[in-house]
């Protein structure tokens, strides 16, 4: 259409593309006409093709397939929104650009083509940047003298489409899991440290490094371990177990008497005797596995004796101002020395602790009700009355 006083033309953007050739014509006042011929070329609609997503790992720079377009009028260019720090498209060829410092995340863009007519088409474009290969934060390797061993503590996560392990190879027999990482080390390494390299692919051949240390510990050991003495009533718990060599802290068992009365701490090595295991000796087995499955025994022995038992002494009879004692209170049973006391409830009464004969200075009148007590050199008693 034509606007009739300004003569402008306005093309609908609705007329389908082709070349129409138009005739002008401008009418005066009184009648007179004259005309212009005039071409008016509606090009092919633009459109925007090809191109495609980019999915990387952080580090590593890549590019789309270039966006392509077609139709509109003169030149075009290409253009890519929101702005993202590292991302950025070709106006010319429609490629776009991620830069390895891109930060890690997904991006939803959009392609943008522009004509001279200022015409603009869209396409959606995903980029994905995923995370750095990195390492789990892992401790030294160990193991002991004798022991295959799987770690699977040197793991990494990240980068794109999966990650794949491989090793030096520095260390003789060593082997890891392609998929998992998991790491075997044979059991004919010779006792010392040791240093290897692993590698984590991802799809895009990405890579991170990271070196392991190795460390085979000699064979464990259990210390000898004397005689265990106890008394019949008295409970018994041992100082703990100190092994040498191994890996790791062990963990202890033992054969246990008929009647269960002997325990031992997993953790510490620590063995209780309960005062109700009858006297006798008692042969016995500790057990010690530690972290890499291996494991030791030492024999041990523990001898029980019967129960202390206080026996003898006499009442004393005396009249203030006299001293007196009694007959001697006897002690059997029971092990090692023995040590003689006394309750009191008088300054003047006393015991003597080796020979448990009582002692009245006879300074105090009155009835005094007194139990004597007898100690083994384990701490187990027996009192009178």
């Amino acid at each position: 259409s034509i606007d009739s006083t300004t003569g402008i033309i306005s093309v609908s953007g609705s007329l389908d593309a082709g070349t129409y050739n138009e005739t002008i014509t401008v009418t005066d006042s009184s009648g007179a006409t004259g005309t212009a011929l005039v071409q008016i070329t509606v090009n092919q609609g633009l459109t925007v093709s090809g191109g495609g997503d980019v999915e990387t790992t952080f580090g590593r720079p890549d590019t789309s397939s270039a966006f392509t377009k077609s139709g509109g009028t003169g030149s075009t260019s290409f253009s890519i929104s929101p702005v993202v720090d590292g991302i950025s498209i070709d106006s010319d060829t429609g490629i776009i650009s991620v830069s390895a410092l891109t930060v890690a995340g997904t991006y939803l863009e959009s392609v943008t083509v522009t004509d001279s007519l200022g015409v603009k088409v869209y396409k959606t474009a995903v980029i994905k940047v995923n995370n750095a290969i990195t390492f789990a934060n892992y401790s030294i390797l160990q193991t002991t003298i004798g022991r295959s061993r799987v770690f699977t503590s040197v793991i990494a996560s990240g980068g794109t489409s999966g990650l794949t392990y491989s090793i030096s190879g520095n260390i003789p027999g060593i082997s890891i899991n392609s998929l998992s990482g998991a790491i075997t080390v044979p059991n004919n390494l010779a006792t010392g440290t040791y240093y290897d390299t692993i590698t984590a692919t991802d799809g895009l051949s990405v890579s991170k490094t990271t070196s392991i240390q190795l460390q085979v510990n000699p064979v464990m050991s259990i210390p000898v371990i004397s005689t265990i003495i106890n008394t019949l009533g008295h409970t018994a718990v041992t100082d703990s177990i100190t092994v040498t060599g191994g890996t790791g802290n062990p963990t202890f068992s033992i054969t246990s008497d008929p009647d269960n009365k002997v325990s031992i701490d997993s953790s510490t090595g620590r063995i209780t005797i309960d005062g109700t295991l009858a006297a006798n000796t008692y042969n016995l087995t500790i057990t010690a596995v530690d972290e890499s499955g291996y494991s030791t025994t030492r024999g041990v022995t523990i001898q029980v004796n019967s129960a202390i038992y206080i026996s003898g002494g006499s009442n004393i009879t005396t009249t203030l101002s006299r001293a007196d004692s009694s007959t001697a209170f006897t002690a059997t049973g029971g092990t090692g020395s023995h040590y003689f006391s006394i309750s009191t409830s008088s300054n003047g009464i006393s015991i003597d602790s080796q020979t448990g004969v009582v002692r009245v200075n006879g300074a105090y009148a009155g009835t005094f009700h007194e139990t004597v007590t007898v100690t083994d050199s384990l701490g187990a008693v027996d009192r009178l009355p």
